[in-house]
């Protein structure tokens, strides 16, 4: 059930993204018509721009929404700006080691896919909430603030071990956050 927002998404993102490159064709199609580069009416030339852009942008987001991405830059913000924030300097030997790890082929065999594939959606939801409370506190720091930050980085946590099939003792940084000891 958690991954079928995700997948409604990406889906919409493919299909705007035929659209577009559809459209995209059809400009092409128009502007192959004319004989002079000069002759070809400049809305035309904007149109394509403008398409080539949105194409661009959606195909990032849709790279954006796969699950390893999403365990990435979860993975870049634990690691860096909560583990900052919390305690006073980021995990950068741990974030080299996970990301390492997640970057080795095949995935199956360093990463708990079931897992990923199952809670991708989460984490990314997770993420995003984490940002716009890392940005509040930044704005205007509370302790409100830094207890729910701690609340959703725990979670995350949690799930990054299970994802990352860390060993016990194998990030204890990363331990400790996800069992609230920070």
């Amino acid at each position: 059930m958690d991954r079928e927002p995700n997948a409604r998404n990406v889906a919409s993102l493919v299909r705007q993204l035929s659209d577009a490159e559809e459209n995209l064709h059809l400009i092409d199609e128009r502007v192959a018509k004319y004989v002079h580069e000069v002759d070809i009416p400049l809305q035309l030339l904007k149109d394509r721009r403008r398409l080539q852009k949105w194409i661009a942008r959606l195909r990032r987001q849709i790279a954006e929404r796969k699950p390893i991405s999403v365990l990435r830059f979860a993975t870049k913000l634990i690691t860096g700006p909560v583990a900052e924030l919390i305690t006073g300097e980021p995990w950068r030997m741990l974030e080299q080691d996970l990301l390492t790890r997640a970057s080795q082929l095949p995935h199956a065999n360093y990463l708990d896919l079931a897992v990923l594939e199952e809670k991708a959606e989460a984490i990314f939801q997770r993420s995003d909430e984490i940002q716009v409370l890392l940005m509040a506190y930044r704005i205007e720091p509370h302790p409100g603030l830094i207890e729910a930050l701690r609340q959703h980085s725990d979670e995350l946590a949690a799930d990054l071990l299970v994802i990352y099939r860390l060993a016990p003792g194998a990030a204890p940084q990363l331990e400790a956050l996800a069992s609230g000891a920070w």
